[in-house]
């Protein structure tokens, strides 16, 4: 999975779980359904400081997708599917 598979999957979770935990709240017995909203949201949340970060160096890349990491001054290509050797 490239990484910018992986930041579309996470960014998903999250849009995903605020749209379940509003559902929830609205809904007359929706405590269920809320509680999945947030339970999506944290694991999207989480996978997001995971995945997000720096091939090269490993930190964080924060909000932005720069060009470039801003600690090790690499490129970054987000379409690049990282391989197991």
């Amino acid at each position: 999975m490239s990484l910018k598979q992986k930041l579309q999957l996470a960014e998903g979770m999250v849009f995903f779980g605020i749209v379940l935990g509003l559902l929830g709240a609205y809904a007359d017995s929706g405590v269920a359904v809320c509680l999945l909203g947030l339970g999506v949201l944290l694991a999207g949340t989480f996978l997001l400081f995971r995945w997000k970060r720096c091939p090269e160096c490993g930190d964080f890349l924060g909000r932005d997708n720069a060009d470039y990491c801003p600690h090790c001054g690499k490129k970054i290509d987000y379409d690049a599917k990282k391989t197991n050797s």
